[in-house]
Formats: C-alpha cells, sequence, structure tokens
C-alpha cells in the first residue's frame, strides 16, 4: 500500500471542507430565497388587502370604480381622472408584481393568481377603454402579459 504523506491528507481535507462549505452555501442561498419569496408575498397580499379595503371603504370610490369599469362615459371629467389615478397604481402593482416574478423575488403560484387578477380587469370595458392610457408608461413586456388576457376572455 502506498503512504499518503501529511501535505496531500492535508490538501484532501481541505478539498473536502471546500466542498462541504459549497454544499452548506447552497442550502443557506435556497433557505434565504425561501423567505424572500415568501416575504414578497406576504407584502403582495397586504398590498392587495389594503387597496381593497380602500375601495370597500370609500363609498365615492367605490361607485367611481364599479360604474368606471364599465362605461367611463357615466364618469365625470373629474370622476375619470380619479378612475385613471385609481387604475394607473393598480397597472404598476401589477407590473410590480411581474417583474418581481420574472426576477424570481416573487412564487410564481403569487404571479399566476395575480395574472388572473389582471385578465378580470382587462376584461371589463372600462379597464380596457382606460388601458390605452396607461399602456405608454409600462414596461412593453408587461403589456404583452396583459394584452395576452384578451385571447383568454374570448
Amino acid at each position: 500500500m502506498k503512504k499518503i504523506d501529511i501535505g496531500q491528507a492535508i490538501t484532501i481535507l481541505a478539498n473536502i471542507a471546500v466542498l462541504a462549505g459549497l454544499a452548506a452555501l447552497v442550502i443557506e442561498i435556497r433557505t434565504n430565497t425561501a423567505a424572500i419569496q415568501a416575504a414578497s408575498v406576504q407584502a403582495a397580499v397586504t398590498a392587495g388587502r389594503e387597496y381593497l379595503m380602500n375601495i370597500a371603504l370609500n363609498e365615492d370610490l367605490s361607485r367611481i370604480r364599479q360604474s368606471g369599469s364599465q362605461d367611463l362615459g357615466q364618469l365625470t371629467a373629474s370622476e375619470a381622472y380619479r378612475f385613471f389615478l385609481h387604475s394607473r397604481g393598480n397597472w404598476l402593482y401589477f407590473q410590480n408584481l411581474w417583474i418581481q416574478s420574472e426576477l424570481g423575488v416573487l412564487d410564481e403560484r403569487a404571479w399566476e393568481s395575480s395574472h388572473r387578477i389582471v385578465c378580470e380587469f382587462f376584461a371589463e370595458p372600462g379597464w380596457r377603454q382606460d388601458w390605452e392610457g396607461h399602456k405608454p408608461v409600462l414596461d412593453p413586456e408587461f403589456v404583452a402579459v396583459v394584452e395576452e388576457c384578451e385571447g383568454l376572455n374570448q
């Protein structure tokens, strides 16, 4: 049998330690990724809940949202502007979720759920009418994702 000298033994042990360190790093990265994704989902749920509660607790905004989603022509100029601001915030929120999903920060299931909501909005005549005013400021790839809903809603 061949003898292994101390230098070789130290090299082998050092290589094993490096591999163990890399394995520990992979586990840590996976754990951190899961924690970041969970925090992102929670933040999205909290923001969505606040959005819905604001509408539910504001009778005027609720009426504007309900009327405008069906026909923007039913709204006064002031109400149409409020609807526009409301929907701009909505589209920016969903674009942010989409970006987080693309970056891998937001869990794919959370985006899929949000995408179904986006498609529900896009199916409403007032939101579709209002959409044209928002497209120019949104990410073109997100615009394509939203407009894919058209095929889903038919």
